[in-house]
């Protein structure tokens, strides 16, 4: 009885170890290294695109902060960044991430709180004397939400 025993034992360790050099030998490993590489240049690919966007929007507050009731041109430029902003975070709600940083950068950060564009554009919205959006309603992508 004991050695049927050891070759059952035998035969599942064999086993096991066949099926370890399978998974690792027939390809998958090369296949799920590619979607990982694939998804981490799509992530950066996001990250970069953010990158230049903020830089966009800090230059033109540095450029337009004293100006933006007085030139309609630098509140133009805000509301079509706004809109690019608002397409970018679209895309970004669409997508899984697999990297947690990645995925804690835009759902814990930039999607969860206010930017400072769209803060710019809420606080020309409340001001008087309009009171009225920034943004043209036609394009409502790139108006600030209302408030709640």
């Amino acid at each position: 009885m004991s050695t049927r025993v050891v070759y059952i034992t035998a035969a599942a360790q064999v086993l096991s170890l066949a099926l370890v050099a399978c998974s690792s030998g027939c390809g998958q490993q090369a296949v799920s290294g590619r979607v990982t590489a694939a998804a981490h240049a799509a992530d950066a690919a996001l990250r970069e695109r953010d990158a230049a966007l903020l830089s966009e929007i800090d230059a033109l507050t540095a450029r337009c902060a004293t100006a933006w009731r007085a030139n309609p041109d630098c509140l133009k430029q805000a509301c079509q960044l706004r809109a690019r902003e608002v397409e970018l975070f679209a895309l970004v709600r669409a997508r899984s991430f697999t990297d947690l940083t990645e995925s804690n950068y835009w759902h814990r950060g930039r999607l969860k709180f206010p930017g400072d564009l769209e803060q710019l554009l809420r606080r020309l919205a409340e001001e008087p004397p309009s009171n009225a959006p920034p943004c043209e309603p036609a394009s409502s992508a790139g108006a600030p939400p209302a408030r709640r």
